[in-house]
């Protein structure tokens, strides 16, 4: 009885989050179509923002419990999985590949 209640749990939080993202992508939706800010920008602060607060929670709450290591693991660990699975998850999922300009890039090193 317990594992359907946990199943069942799973799918409706599932739906309740769906719900939500679609709520959320409407509202960011109109407020790039009121402001000058495009909705690429906006999703971009949103997306960067929503995805660094479980960060600075866990900074937060290591710090209290005088825990730095906690947080540097956390920071160190979420930055590779972010290089080595959302990134490349993402340029499959787009089709349109990832191309570097490696003088671009020598020119950014020397003026920078």
């Amino acid at each position: 009885m317990e594992i359907l209640l946990a199943i069942f749990l799973v799918f409706f939080f599932c739906f309740i989050l769906y719900k939500t993202s679609e709520v959320l992508i409407n509202s960011l939706k109109s407020v790039a179509d009121d402001s000058i800010l495009s909705k690429f920008l906006l999703a971009s602060i949103f997306g960067g923002v929503a995805t660094s607060l479980p960060e600075l929670f866990i900074g937060i709450s290591s710090a209290i419990d005088k825990k730095p290591e906690i947080a540097i693991g956390n920071a160190l660990g979420s930055n590779i999985v972010d290089l080595a699975l959302v990134v490349p998850l993402v340029i499959l999922i787009s089709g349109r590949g990832f191309y570097l300009s490696i003088k671009r890039i020598f020119l950014f090193v020397i003026f920078f």
